[in-house]
């Protein structure tokens, strides 16, 4: 998956959610780019999503599941409108979660990040964590659906918390059904 600043008249967001990508790659399967170049108003927001390495991905402690980079290598580097948040990320025990390409920052909570090598690569400050849960999520097939007991159960963040969350999931049921929001892309009834 490959998400890029299009325009720059703060017009245009990328928004990402209530997806299930199963069978991905362990380098770079999801790039956010352009992130230096963001204006005012605009944003990257990565909701209520689940994605799983492939079990045949290529097994290298180097690689990096999500790359985050600017346009510029060299422009200023600072906080930028970057969400990603309610998703649940899979991996295979080798890759880093994530890598940015220098110094940004960038927002990410309330995901469950299981079975990846590091958290992240040197550069990048992530902004959050508090609310992560790194254990297995406890997915019941290959449409990726959360069991009873996954620790994504009412531990979601609330849809009013970040811009343009959805109030509900892939299928259309509504957030929440228990006591919280579910973190991925199903919303257990």
């Amino acid at each position: 998956m490959y998400l890029t600043n299009g325009r720059t008249d703060g017009t245009s967001s990328i928004i990402v959610r209530n997806n299930a990508f199963d069978g991905l790659a362990s380098k770079d399967a999801v790039t956010i780019s352009g992130i230096d170049v963001i204006s005012e108003g605009q944003f990257f927001g990565l909701y209520n999503n689940n994605l799983r390495i492939a079990d045949q991905a290529v097994k290298d402690l180097n690689n990096n599941f999500m790359y985050i980079r600017g346009m510029n290598i060299g422009q200023p580097t600072d906080t930028a409108d970057v969400f990603i948040a309610n998703n649940i990320f899979q991996g295979d025990n080798w890759c880093y979660f994530v890598k940015c390409q220098t110094n940004f920052w960038f927002y990410s909570d309330y995901n469950v990040v299981y079975n990846f090598s590091k958290y992240k690569d040197a550069s990048g400050t992530i902004i959050g964590t508090s609310h992560d849960k790194t254990t297995d999520p406890l997915f019941t097939d290959d449409d990726l659906h959360i069991g009873a007991l996954s620790p994504a159960i009412n531990s979601g963040a609330p849809s009013d918390l970040f811009p343009f969350m959805p109030g509900v999931d892939r299928s259309g049921v509504v957030r929440p059904q228990g006591v919280g929001y579910d973190i991925g892309a199903d919303e257990r009834e």
